[in-house]
């Protein structure tokens, strides 16, 4: 079972292209907005306001993006809920002394929650890790035979190069 998850995993990392940077993952954070001043100090300030920004002077990316990763911690915590709320419905007993420590067992929840956000962290991990490999091979592998760009002269950085033929015939002033 969690091989499968972790295949299942690694063939979304195959499709999702990275939004950030390896050396920040949201997962190490427990602060949306801890994140976000990691992220723009690892980004830059440019590229963090063009990218989470929406104003005219992007001067609102901070917000946004704490907006945004604060549903998505979320989200990883209600998905561990859903998860233990299952298992714990499937059979409680089991669950209990699975999870559960102490004479009454009574805290088994609560560990299969924090079990479950540990390993949807290491997942999300691997998904990064997988993630910044996939794109050095692409960038540093030559397209195979066939595939888009696999033509001379379309390499990357020269594609799309050639200037168009100037109106007075190429002559420059």
């Amino acid at each position: 079972m969690k091989r499968a998850l972790i295949v299942c995993v690694a063939l979304a990392a195959l499709t999702v292209p990275a939004v950030s940077s390896a050396a920040v993952s949201q997962t190490d954070f427990k602060n949306a907005a801890k994140f976000c001043k990691a992220l723009r100090a690892d980004m830059g300030a440019t590229t963090f306001k063009q990218t989470f920004g929406t104003n005219k002077t992007k001067s609102n990316a901070h917000g946004k993006c704490v907006s945004k990763h604060a549903r998505t911690m979320d989200d990883v915590h209600s998905d561990a809920v859903k998860n233990c709320r299952a298992e714990r419905d499937a059979d409680p007993v089991a669950f209990a002394s699975k999870y559960g420590t102490g004479k009454n067992k009574k805290n088994a929840f609560g560990k299969c929650v924090s079990q479950a956000r540990a390993d949807l962290k290491a997942e999300a991990r691997l998904q990064r890790e997988l993630t910044a490999v996939l794109t050095d091979l692409r960038r540093w592998s030559p397209p195979p035979d066939g595939a888009p760009g696999a033509e001379a002269g379309a390499e990357e950085g020269r594609a799309g190069s050639r200037r168009a033929p100037s109106r007075d015939g190429g002559r420059r002033p």
